[in-house]
């Protein structure tokens, strides 16, 4: 497995960034949290959406991690619709050593871990 700063170079929330860019992963976070597809598919258009996608939070969680806290097949899908999801980002392991397969299975969503099986395929 894979830390979170071996994935693409993610960001870190704790090094300088752009106002946009920390908007950006704010609101994501929090259409994530709300469950808010609307917002969500108006987000995913954005140029910016795969360094946000591989930024993580002081836990080590990236926005793939967050989704799978919330057990919702449809938010997963619709947040990487259209988007290759590297295996690299379903490697990476948060502080805590989980992946977001370990996550979605933690939470019982067999959906999302089959997901994301057929993703790796």
């Amino acid at each position: 497995m894979q830390s979170a700063s071996d994935c693409g170079e993610p960001v870190s929330l704790q090094e300088p960034e752009t106002d946009a860019l920390q908007g950006l992963w704010s609101n994501l976070l929090e259409f994530i949290e709300a469950g808010d597809l609307a917002q969500l598919s108006n987000l995913r258009t954005s140029t910016e959406r795969d360094e946000i996608l591989r930024r993580v939070d002081q836990d080590g969680n990236n926005a793939l991690m967050h989704a799978c806290k919330r057990n919702n097949i449809r938010l997963i899908k619709l947040l990487f619709e259209g988007y290759k999801l590297e295996e690299k980002l379903l490697d990476v392991e948060n502080l805590e050593g989980h992946t977001a397969i370990d996550i979605a299975a933690r939470n019982g969503c067999v959906r999302v871990v089959e997901y994301f099986f057929q993703m790796q395929a």
